[in-house]
């Protein structure tokens, strides 16, 4: 096996453009989680828990969240990391980007229900 950098060839520009998209998704993910996080205390049991306190707080949304949002980081590594060897590779690529984008946007939702 060669070491020299000569040897590999640059990855395709849709295999290079599809890692930017995934990778942007995937930095993109936390503030997001964060905007939707401080719009849901806008949401009247917020409020309420907020101003009085007691029954109406809740905590940090459940396993949903944790699994979906791993899952999301799972799927980033695969569309990141997966070889440029032909066709079935390239759409192994594209549906593990589609599927971080839905999950980060189920975990979105998770949060958005739970105020």
């Amino acid at each position: 096996m060669s070491t020299d950098l000569a040897d590999f060839t640059a990855p395709a520009r849709p295999a290079r453009r599809l890692r930017v998209r995934a990778s942007i998704a995937a930095v993109a993910f936390l503030p997001a989680c964060l905007v939707t996080g401080f719009l849901t205390l806008f949401s009247e049991r917020a409020s309420g828990c907020v101003i009085q306190g007691g029954d109406q707080c809740v905590g940090m949304p459940g396993q949903v969240w944790l699994y979906s949002a791993l899952a999301a980081g799972v799927l980033w590594g695969v569309a990141l990391f997966t070889p440029d060897r032909g066709r079935v590779t390239d759409v192994l690529r594209k549906d593990a980007f589609r599927a971080q984008l839905g999950f980060e946007a189920l975990a979105l939702f998770v949060i958005v229900s739970h105020a």
